[in-house]
């Protein structure tokens, strides 16, 4: 008679196995570029169209307050014999002004005197430094709240500008905020970083390994996004009055007291305009986000001279690397490298299911998911948004090419699909690509392990003194002397 083996010492086994394949699952297996002649089919890219937003008449706004360098509130400026030895005063100037597709804000800081000796700290100057962090926002026509702000008087008391700058910002159907991480050496150049949904929990090392590594770090400090309110599509048959049970998806026809099965050719019409309508709000977001991440490239170039540097490079992790081949687009010329982690190309496809089913209800007359698309409709809804796309990453992503470009994927990712990924190294000429046998969760969770990694393929991709693609001048002496906020 065999005696049964007990169960509990297997478990226990299974469980160590499982926590060293979890423990060696962080590494990649490394792949370098492959350069001979793509031989898969490749749609052609159509020419990006970006958004138009409004930029006529957009005021440049100046409220100037008054505080000592390090008060908690603003206040009147102090008499000589109320300030201490050796202090400083600066006027706060916020300012709002038109910059690239939309309109930017941030602080402006201007010492009120010359500083007393031995009272200014290293980094300050008698000219003013701006503030590391801006906003940014953009309409898609003229908001109403112009209109008042323009009519009032040029001079007029701060708070009340400054109250008519959160005014307009916060009437704008898109905003972004900005912020700077500065390296403690002279600045190599800029990395423009684009978080992913999680932000900063899992990334920071890698902004801390790049600022280490002498690059400016300009990040975006989450986005708000109001859908476009013209995209809407009327259906051609039913109404409102009409309208059925979300469980019958499929009889989505009435006649007289009776809903009756749709037609096929009904069906798929149905699904064409939802993808069409799936790519006018996805283009509207991808093409805003890459407006807006220029614009603040811009400010840093106008206000931060001495952090540009002579190179530029590109970050993007998860919903950032699938927003970032549309803000190479963009950029064009002017990027010397790119880092791509966890991204994909079909932005509707990785969205999934239910943001489909959303633009399918739509399409009907629904205002939320009361619809779904058919099973076998799905892959033609996704091909079909790519037809009537122009920056989705699967286009955008041909921007790459003859770009030093790195993929780090997930061979078991589920959230950015995979194949999605497979699909963007395609369209981007197949670059060096890192892949791991893990998912996207774990791909992050141990992303600090590869930020030096990470950090040395970009130093390897712009070596120190060689010529830059950005063609960006430095600032005449190549310090840090100028406009800068102390660490």
């Amino acid at each position: 008679m065999n005696t049964p083996r007990p169960i509990l010492p297997l478990v226990k086994l299974a469980l160590v196995a499982c926590a060293l394949s979890g423990v060696g699952g962080c590494g990649y297996s490394r792949h370098s570029a492959l350069t001979h002649t793509l031989d898969s089919p490749h749609t052609p890219s159509p020419a990006p169209v970006w958004p138009r937003n409004y930029t006529q008449d957009l005021p440049t706004l100046r409220a100037s307050l008054y505080h000592e360098y390090t008060p908690e509130a603003p206040k009147a400026p102090p008499t000589a014999e109320d300030r201490p030895p050796g202090s400083l005063v600066f006027g706060v100037v916020d300012v709002g002004e038109p910059l690239g597709q939309g309109w930017v804000t941030y602080s402006l800081l201007t010492p009120l005197d010359p500083p007393p000796p031995g009272g200014a700290p290293a980094l300050m100057t008698t000219e003013g430094f701006s503030s590391a962090s801006i906003s940014y926002a953009a309409w898609r026509e003229r908001p109403q709240v112009l209109d008042t702000i323009l009519a009032k008087p040029a001079d007029r008391p701060a708070e009340e500008v400054r109250a008519d700058i959160g005014l307009l910002t916060a009437s704008a159907p898109f905003r972004m905020r900005f912020y700077l991480t500065r390296p403690r050496s002279p600045s190599r150049g800029v990395v423009l970083y684009q978080w992913g949904l999680s932000g900063q929990r899992f990334e920071e090392s890698l902004v801390k390994a790049l600022a280490d590594d002498g690059w400016t770090v300009l990040a975006h400090g989450g986005l708000s996004w109001r859908r476009p309110g013209a995209l809407t599509v009327t259906p051609e048959r039913g109404s409102a009055a009409a309208r059925i049970s979300a469980a019958a998806f499929a009889t989505d026809r009435p006649v007289g007291s009776k809903p009756v099965p749709a037609t096929a050719e009904e069906q798929a019409l149905w699904a064409e305009t939802a993808a069409r309508l799936a790519a006018a709000d996805f283009d509207d977001a991808l093409g805003q986000y890459a407006l807006a991440t220029q614009a603040a490239y811009e400010y840093v170039r106008r206000h931060h001279p001495q952090l540009v540097g002579e190179r530029l490079v590109l970050v993007g992790s998860s919903f950032g690397a699938i927003m970032s081949p549309t803000l190479a687009a963009l950029i064009g010329e002017r990027l010397d490298a790119a880092v791509l982690i966890g991204g994909g190309a079909n932005f509707l496809e990785i969205a999934g299911d239910e943001w489909m089913d959303y633009y399918y209800s739509r399409v009907r007359g629904y205002s939320s998911i009361n619809l779904r698309v058919p099973a076998r409709l799905r892959a033609q809804v996704a091909g079909h948004y790519l037809n009537h796309s122009t920056l989705d990453p699967y286009h955008t992503a041909v921007h790459l090419r003859g770009v030093p470009t790195l993929m780090l994927h997930a061979s078991w990712d589920r959230i950015v699909p995979w194949r999605t990924g497979d699909v963007l190294w395609e369209r981007a000429g197949r670059p060096e690509r890192w892949v791991g046998a893990f998912g996207h969760l774990w791909m992050f969770l141990t992303l600090s392990r590869r930020a030096d990694d990470i950090a040395s393929w970009i130093d390897a991709a712009c070596p120190r003194g060689s010529p830059a693609a950005s063609g960006v001048p430095r600032a005449p002496d190549g310090s840090l002397a100028r406009y800068d906020l102390p660490p």
